[in-house]
């Protein structure tokens, strides 16, 4: 679809880390999508933002779409609107500082747009659906805001299935200003278990000025659209040993 696709990549971790290949890891795509785009594809479910923002950063491209599984964007004379069962992330890299092998990253912004939704590409301005406009307004400058989670968590694997997509709408619908996430490898030790490999990346969502959500729970199950939210992602050196067994003579108390 972009003028510059993926080909057969290498694992997102490695892209963070390295950065991409061309010939390789990304080539030439048709070019549908004029302009500096990125577009990608099963980007929830497979947790392929960290491989579409290192390319970005990487090929100084603004723009990148992450289209979900049974989801749509139609490209219509500068405008996006999403289709389909679940939605479509959008990555502004405008106003954003980047660099890349490894990735580091700061003031992007996120907007997560469902069925209904659309995007002006000129403008890069969102307009949510007319349910989401019926529905539940999520604006913590406002007085009357009344979040429905206490609090967010943080998220150990960022990159796991729904796993941003989640701390963004909890993130959004709480009081918090941030969320916080790790995306690392591990690597096999010689007792068998897990051993971090040296080098990670943390994840940190928070709300800008102009963020704002969108609720609605017509025919089922919960639908957010969140719109500017922003992201950093700065590489970590991890611990050598993320967990360990009980020490001996702690003892463990069994189920009854």
């Amino acid at each position: 679809m972009s003028e510059t696709m993926f080909r057969e990549p290498r694992e997102i971790l490695t892209l963070m880390s390295e950065g991409a290949k061309r010939g390789s890891d990304i080539d030439r795509g048709l070019g549908f999508v004029a302009g500096r785009v990125l577009v990608d594809q099963h980007f929830i479910k497979r947790g392929r933002i960290g491989r579409s923002l290192a390319v970005m950063a990487q090929e100084k491209i603004a723009l990148g779409f992450g289209i979900e599984e049974n989801s749509a964007a139609v490209f219509r004379d500068g405008r996006v609107e999403v289709l389909g069962e679940r939605g479509v992330m959008i990555a502004d890299l405008h106003d954003a500082k980047s660099s890349s092998a490894p990735l580091q990253l700061a003031n992007a912004r996120l907007h997560w747009l469902e069925s209904g939704d659309s995007y002006d590409m000129k403008t890069r301005q969102v307009s949510v659906s007319a349910a989401k406009r019926a529905g539940k307004t999520l604006d913590a400058s406002k007085a009357d805001f009344k979040p429905y989670y206490g609090s967010v968590r943080f998220y150990p694997d960022m990159l796991g299935d729904g796993g941003i997509i989640n701390a963004m709408s909890t993130l959004v619908d709480s009081p918090a200003n941030e969320v916080l996430g790790l995306a690392f490898g591990l690597a096999k030790a010689a007792n068998g278990r897990g051993m971090p490999n040296p080098l990670g990346f943390e994840l940190r969502i928070y709300k800008t000025t102009s963020t704002l959500g969108y609720f609605h729970s017509i025919g089922g199950g919960e639908h957010y659209s969140v719109v500017s939210l922003g992201i950093d992602v700065t590489p970590v050196k991890m611990a050598s040993a993320l967990y360990a067994p009980p020490g001996a003579g702690v003892a463990t108390e069994g189920i009854k």
